[in-house]
């Protein structure tokens, strides 16, 4: 199979476009049914075996980037807290 190292001139001028495309597609304005997806995720957790996740609604990716790095600080936090104390 022949490596691609270069656009064309065609290819290059698709990139806003089909961008965009993917972006109207995945932020589509259309309210969530949350109910739906929090029944979804619950299915496919339990499928694989896993306990069901915490889950959160988020506006934007951003607020999804800082509800998940809050998320994970908050339980490093209460580890060491639990470890400090046990020590």
């Amino acid at each position: 199979m022949k490596k691609l190292e270069t656009l064309t001139k065609e290819q290059e001028d698709l990139i806003p476009i089909i961008r965009q495309k993917w972006l109207d597609e995945f932020y589509n304005n259309q309210e969530i049914d949350k109910q739906k997806a929090i029944e979804q995720i619950t299915w496919l957790y339990e499928f694989c075996g896993k306990k069901k996740p915490t889950i959160f609604f988020m506006d934007s990716p951003l607020g999804s980037q800082i509800i998940a790095n809050i998320w994970a600080n908050i339980g490093a936090n209460i580890w060491d807290n639990i470890g400090d104390n046990i020590r």
